[in-house]
């Protein structure tokens, strides 16, 4: 009887120890359960340029096929957030796919900003045209560069200027020995500006 009491004290005792562990353990989360109980977006570091806009759509900022003209058609769908930032692009091609232009807007959080940004872009001009820019009267501080790509092998007018708190970039490309008329160039400009004028809210 007496050994029988003793048996039966220990088997509590070990079930009770037991009991005790495990809960112990269940009150202890791993560091691995820990950490992915943090929100991620906390910790991880925005790629958003700063100055930028809230992101959305601002598809609606950018002219159409039918403002370009000259049976220009639009290649592909428009594109949003160009470089991580708030805005919005479009390219056009001729039906014979011999003239092409990108059409790109970027929106700022005020006009002082978006007149920075696009002074900011005069050093990326030797990307795109080999020609040092000079100033045009569209928009606030238009610069333009007409002549060859850096490589030779086309034709380029590559032009940017500001809009209220936008900046506008647009690149015609063409043969390199068949350059878009600056006439043309200046028209489609004027409507892109016209459109960021009279749509964009402030």
């Amino acid at each position: 009887m007496h050994l029988a009491r003793t048996f039966g004290i220990a088997v509590a005792l070990t079930g009770a120890l037991t009991a005790v562990t495990a809960c112990g353990s269940g009150e202890k989360p791993s560091p691995s359960s820990t950490k992915s109980s943090g929100s991620p977006a906390a910790t991880t570091p925005s790629t958003t340029p700063a100055g930028s806009a809230a992101l959305g759509d601002y598809t609606y900022l950018l002219i159409q096929a039918s403002d370009v003209g000259h049976n220009f058609t639009a290649v592909g769908p428009p594109t949003q957030d160009p470089g991580g930032g708030a805005g919005a692009g479009q390219n056009f091609g001729s039906p014979d796919h011999t003239r092409t232009i990108s059409d790109t807007i970027y929106v700022s959080i005020d006009p002082t900003v978006a007149l920075q940004s696009e002074s900011d872009r005069l050093s990326a001009f030797p990307k795109y045209v080999a020609t040092p820019p000079e100033p045009f009267e569209i928009g606030t501080n238009g610069w333009m560069g007409v002549g060859k790509s850096p490589d030779k092998s086309k034709a380029v007018t590559y032009l940017v200027f500001a809009e209220g708190r936008a900046v506008v970039a647009m690149e015609f490309d063409s043969a390199l020995d068949d350059p878009v008329m600056q006439e043309f160039v200046l028209d489609v400009a004027r409507k892109q500006d016209g459109a960021v004028k009279s749509r964009l809210l402030f």
